[in-house]
């Protein structure tokens, strides 16, 4: 019986210390992108299967096609502290937060091939 409540107890302690799950969606990183998306060689079809439909078309002064990209991310982490007991009410977890976003410029040629890209990314 003690042992069982023993192990019960160790139970709630740790999984108090447990995060929330994080978010387990398909992200393209700078590394992965510039692995993928090659000068001359990458055309528009692959481009859209990659990363989908631009945020942005237009054309550059030659007349060729110019895609924007814009992507933002959010991650929010809550985390529970174990170990002591909260009294009146109180609460003994926190919560951290960061944002991120990119854009990925893309310059096809008269062949429709990746011509020339940009990324500007910021993170806060």
């Amino acid at each position: 019986m003690r042992i069982t409540l023993i192990i019960l107890m160790s139970g709630l302690l740790l999984g108090g210390c447990a995060t929330s799950p994080r978010s387990n969606e398909k992200q393209i990183t700078l590394g992965n992108f510039k692995t993928k998306i090659l000068r001359g060689q990458t055309n528009q079809k692959e481009v859209m299967r990659l990363l989908g439909s631009p945020s942005i078309t237009t054309s550059n002064a030659q007349g060729n096609p110019v895609w924007t990209y814009t992507r933002q991310a959010f991650d929010q982490k809550n985390q529970r502290f174990a170990g002591g007991i909260t009294l009146y009410g109180g609460d003994d977890s926190f919560t951290s937060s960061s944002s991120s976003s990119y854009d990925i410029i893309l310059t096809f040629d008269a062949e429709k091939r990746v011509e020339d890209y940009s990324v500007i990314a910021s993170e806060f």
